[in-house]
């Protein structure tokens, strides 16, 4: 191989590492989001039951976070491998990248069709914050609009929730979502409260859809999008590793040439002094062994 094509390849695995540490600290700083909004959403007035569904949720956002780190650290020591030219890191480096490839490729299509996995966690959560934010609305005779929509989400460690109505955090999903009420419109007339002006469009026709079925909808594409974010990251993986087996086949084939040339310098240094006769029979005795030295080259550089 050229060393100008050599050099090449390397500063192409130098981006494909540095394109999958970027990929890769969105997919943790994502994950973090995503734990740290269910940890702090998890208040006891509003968190939803314990079960399978809420724990394996938890599990896969550890995975992702934990996944991401992994990605990081080994980007970095393919890097090093390839900066340093060492034989050894490089097959390590591929190892962990098959490893990685095959993990990343598991993880993404697990979010990305089974849709279980997020849809059901992400409805237990919406459902147990907007049954209490409906329940705290009907308990009010006057409604405070002075709150901010991170209320639901933010409170002080010494603070009680006392007074606290949630009528921005109900507007701002009928509006968004175009939706009315967790099920439908008769929410609203089960616990005789008025319909929230929210629930109508500009033209006055109330909305008619489900607020947990659009919220539903809404997780899934959002979570689909994070499984694409993971499969661009599991291709350049997977790029990466076949140019690691292209620059370990280059550096093998360069120790073996250096390994050649060294037996074939020895060769000639030993039939030098010799006589004629002495050459001939020591030609006959090592021509075996050059041969198959040769041989060996050819072969390696073939595959």
């Amino acid at each position: 191989m050229d060393r100008f094509i050599f050099n090449l390849t390397k500063l192409l695995l130098y981006i494909l590492s540095i394109l999958t540490i970027i990929l890769a600290i969105t997919v943790f700083v994502l994950s973090i989001l995503t734990a740290r909004r269910t940890t702090i959403n998890n208040h006891e007035k509003y968190a939803p039951k314990k079960s399978t569904i809420i724990n394996d949720f938890y599990f896969l956002i550890s995975i992702c976070i934990g996944g991401s780190i992994s990605i990081i650290c080994i980007s970095l020591y393919g890097i090093n491998a390839v900066y340093f030219e060492s034989k050894i890191f490089l097959i390590i480096h591929g190892l962990l990248l098959l490893l990685t490839y095959s993990c990343s490729l598991l993880i993404g299509s697990v979010i990305f069709f089974d849709e279980r996995q997020i849809g059901a966690p992400a409805s237990l959560f919406f459902k147990a914050h907007y049954d209490y934010a409906l329940l705290t609305y009907s308990h009010q005779s006057i409604h405070n609009k002075s709150l901010s929509y991170n209320d639901l989400y933010y409170y002080g460690n010494s603070s009680s929730i006392i007074n606290i109505t949630f009528d921005i955090i109900l507007d701002r999903v009928h509006k968004r979502l175009h939706c009315c009420g967790l099920i439908g419109i008769s929410d609203f007339a089960k616990l005789h409260i008025p319909i929230p002006p929210s629930c109508f469009n500009d033209n006055g026709t109330s909305y008619e859809s489900s607020c947990l079925y659009k919220f539903r909808l809404e997780s899934v594409y959002k979570a689909q999008i994070f499984a694409i974010c993971i499969y661009i990251m599991g291709t350049l993986i997977l790029v990466s590793f076949l140019i690691d087996l292209i620059l370990l086949r280059e550096f093998l084939q360069d120790q073996l040439i250096e390994h050649v040339i060294e037996r074939l310098t020895n060769f000639s240094n030993i039939i030098e002094p010799m006589n004629e006769t002495k050459s001939q029979q020591q030609y006959r005795t090592l021509k075996p062994q050059v041969q198959q030295y040769i041989i060996d080259y050819l072969l390696e550089s073939t595959m």
